[in-house]
């Protein structure tokens, strides 16, 4: 059966990517059906991975914003620990979704609204954010914000609190 679930997350992804896409979007595509195939894993082990390899960790924030990546990860970190720890009890839902159709991405810094738009100030200006649907079986789900980082790319959800957080006295 996962077997058959890695054939057709592949051949839907490879549908979606084409020689005129941007790299970036393209690796991005791939991580978000590998994260969702990993989360419908059968093993715990399995969906803990797939999101422990997608949310940011104390050094991306260093990474990306150094000046405020105590502050960041202060409000991130538990939320990401949480996020793996409780990985498992999401399985079903996302088999249930199989098979993935289509994974789109946007460019989150295009017309991007005013509160977005000020954590966004934040981050370096020639960093990629994108915004991902993934077209499923059973409807779509909207994830954002992605950034590439480290060699990877990360999700770091309500991207909106950024700013507040990196703008706060320290």
């Amino acid at each position: 059966m996962v077997a058959w679930l890695l054939a057709a997350v592949a051949l839907a992804i490879g549908s979606c990517a084409s020689d005129s896409r941007d790299e970036a979007d393209v690796a991005l595509e791939r991580t978000v059906g590998e994260y969702f195939l990993g989360m419908a894993a059968e093993r715990p082990d399995e969906n803990r991975a797939a999101m422990a390899r997608i949310v940011p960790t104390a050094d991306d924030f260093a990474a990306l914003l150094p000046a405020s990546a105590e502050s960041l990860w202060a409000v991130w970190g538990p939320e990401a620990a949480r996020l793996v720890a409780e990985a498992p009890a999401r399985a079903q839902e996302y088999r249930e979704a199989l098979p993935i159709v289509a994974v789109r991405t946007s460019d989150l810094r295009r017309d991007a609204p005013l509160v977005l738009a000020r954590s966004l100030a934040f981050l370096p200006p020639e960093l990629p954010v994108r915004g991902v649907v993934i077209e499923l079986r059973k409807g779509e789900r909207v994830a954002s914000a992605f950034v590439p980082v480290r060699g990877r790319w990360i999700w770091i959800w309500d991207l909106e609190r950024l700013g507040s957080i990196a703008s706060a006295p320290r």
